[in-house]
């Protein structure tokens, strides 16, 4: 029996995370470990400059210095959880991909806020020089 209808069979979806998805998600805990492991690093090179320069450190720069071996593990881990979370809780691909460019952005925006904060008295001792 011959049917005169050519049906295309539709893709199945096996409702696993795709490639493109998995491969963004991995490109992005690299660079949550690397912005991590660098602000880890240099907030102590930071902390043993301004100690030897018994400079007066604004709000944020001391939370900084007295936090940050808790609080770098509790904002990178948990960007880092939640990246890899996603890929098993959330079906569309779209709102995957999306979910993972926003925590890259996130990560992005704390560490520059990060920088501000460490160099911010460098700003303010420079500052006093030149007036």
């Amino acid at each position: 029996m011959a049917t005169s209808e050519t049906a295309l069979a539709a893709p199945k979806s096996s409702g696993r995370p795709g490639l493109v998805s998995w491969l963004t998600t991995v490109a992005v805990l690299f660079y949550i470990a690397w912005s991590g492991t660098t602000l880890s690093y240099t907030t102590g090179q930071f902390a043993a400059l301004y100690s030897g320069l018994n400079a007066k450190l604004p709000l944020a720069t001391a939370f900084l210095f007295g936090n940050y071996r808790w609080f770098y593990p509790f904002i990178f881990g948990g960007a880092a959880v939640f990246v890899v979370a996603k890929q098993f809780f959330v079906r569309q691909k779209w709102v995957r991909l999306g979910f993972t460019a926003a925590v890259a952005l996130s990560v992005y925006l704390v560490s520059w806020e990060v920088v501000i904060a460490l160099y911010a008295p460098l700003y303010d001792i420079s500052e006093k020089l030149s007036k």
